[in-house]
C-alpha cells in the first residue's frame, strides 16, 4: 500500500491565525480612525481644508464682482457663501455641511500712519477688510483660517473742505457713496460726479 504525506493546518492552527488576523486587523482599524480623529480635531483635514478654501476662494469672486456686497457686510455677525443662480453671494447665518459647520466674520482693517495693518488706535480703510472662516464640529477642535480682502481697483480721496466745514471725509470708487452733497452737482450722465463751482475766495 502507498502512503501518502499530507501536509496542511490542524483546527488548532487554523483558530490560532484567525486570532491573530482578527487582533491585527483590530489594531490597524483603531490606527486609521484614531489617527484621522486627531487629524480633524488639529483642523487639518483636506475636507476642512477644502471646506475653508472654498469660502475664501467665494468672498474673492464676489469682491471682484461687487465690492459693495463685501463692505456691507462686515459688521462682524455671522455670514455664508452660497451659489444663487450660478453666482456667489452672501446671505446672514452660517452652513453646515455633514459634520461641519462653516462660519464667516467680515470685519473692517486698520491701519497706521505708514499704512501697516494695525488691531486699534488706526484708522479705517475701506479697501481692505479682514474674513474669519471658521470650521467647527461636535467634539473637534475648531479650524481657524484669516484672509484679508483687497479692493484694488478703488481709489480714494481726501477732502478736508465740504462747503466750509472741518474734517477728514473718505470718498471710495465703487461703494456709489460719500459723505455729503453738499455744495455738489449731480449730472443726468451717469458716471460723472462734479464739484459746484464757487466764486468765494
Amino acid at each position: 500500500m502507498r502512503k501518502f504525506s499530507e501536509k496542511g493546518f490542524s483546527i488548532v492552527e487554523i483558530v490560532v491565525a484567525l486570532g491573530i488576523f482578527s487582533v491585527l486587523i483590530s489594531g490597524v482599524t483603531f490606527l486609521a480612525v484614531g489617527s484621522y480623529s486627531g487629524f480633524v480635531g488639529g483642523g487639518n483635514s483636506r475636507e476642512v481644508e477644502r471646506f475653508a478654501s472654498e469660502a475664501v476662494d467665494a468672498l474673492n469672486i464676489i469682491k471682484q464682482r461687487t465690492w459693495t456686497l463685501i463692505d456691507s457686510n462686515d459688521g462682524g455677525a455671522a455670514v455664508k457663501v452660497l451659489k444663487v443662480s450660478g453666482d456667489w453671494t452672501i446671505q446672514s447665518g452660517t452652513e453646515t455641511r455633514g459634520l461641519f459647520t462653516r462660519d464667516i466674520r467680515i470685519a473692517t482693517v486698520q491701519r497706521d500712519s505708514n499704512g501697516v495693518i494695525v488691531t486699534s488706535d488706526g484708522t479705517d480703510d475701506p479697501s481692505t477688510k479682514k474674513a474669519t472662516i471658521t470650521i467647527s464640529a461636535t467634539g473637534r477642535t475648531d479650524y481657524v483660517t484669516e484672509a484679508y480682502l483687497i479692493n484694488w481697483e478703488s481709489y480714494r480721496m481726501s477732502q478736508t473742505d465740504w462747503g466750509g466745514s472741518t474734517g477728514t471725509n473718505i470718498w471710495t470708487s465703487g461703494s456709489t457713496g460719500y459723505s455729503t452733497t453738499s455744495d455738489m452737482d449731480l449730472p443726468t450722465s451717469s458716471g460723472y460726479l462734479m464739484l459746484a463751482s464757487s466764486t468765494a475766495e
